[in-house]
């Protein structure tokens, strides 16, 4: 008898014990993805690259610090569940982000990567959403408020003489 009535509170209890898993997964996810570092992943053979705009020596960022960041991608990248960043030059710690091209402006986020200030190689970005043949994409670089979590109200875009600082690539 008490085992019926030990099944029949589990029973009951079902929702919240779903939702405190799935909360669980959520969280672990976030702070996974805050603290991991990812290591560089396939070089992708291609002598045509796109660059972020305009030589960036000595500007100032929005949050008023040195700014002389760039970025390079390689265009024709393979589709799929990740992006191949060449270089970053980053003045500061910082994220690089993968946008999907919305009618010739950037539209949603795919993916972001945290990076600490200084030069990376070969980077991969992994993204939740692959990137489809034929589509366009952008990368940015967004500034890090401090806490290593992305966030598109507390950690804004690089810009460079007011523009961003990007570069774009289309998949093959």
């Amino acid at each position: 008898m008490k085992m019926d009535a030990l099944i029949e509170e589990v029973k009951k209890q079902k929702g919240l014990v779903i939702g405190i898993i799935a909360a669980g997964l959520i969280f672990g996810f976030v702070v996974g993805r805050a603290i991991k570092g990812k290591e560089a992943g396939e070089v992708l053979e291609n002598e045509k690259t796109a660059t972020s705009t305009e030589e960036v020596l000595g500007t100032k960022n929005e949050n008023n610090a040195a700014n002389s960041s760039t970025v390079t991608v390689t265009n024709g990248q393979t589709a799929g569940k990740s992006v191949y960043v060449k270089n970053v030059s980053l003045s500061d710690n910082a994220w690089v982000v993968v946008r999907e091209d919305a009618a010739g402006e950037m539209g949603n986020i795919l993916g972001a990567q945290w990076l600490p200030k200084g030069t990376a190689s070969e980077t991969t970005v992994d993204l939740l959403r692959g990137t489809v043949s034929g589509k366009k994409y952008y990368v940015v670089l967004y500034n890090d408020n401090g806490d290593r979590i992305f966030g598109t109200s507390s950690d804004l875009p690089m810009k460079n003489k007011g523009s961003l600082i990007s570069a774009t690539f289309t998949v093959k």
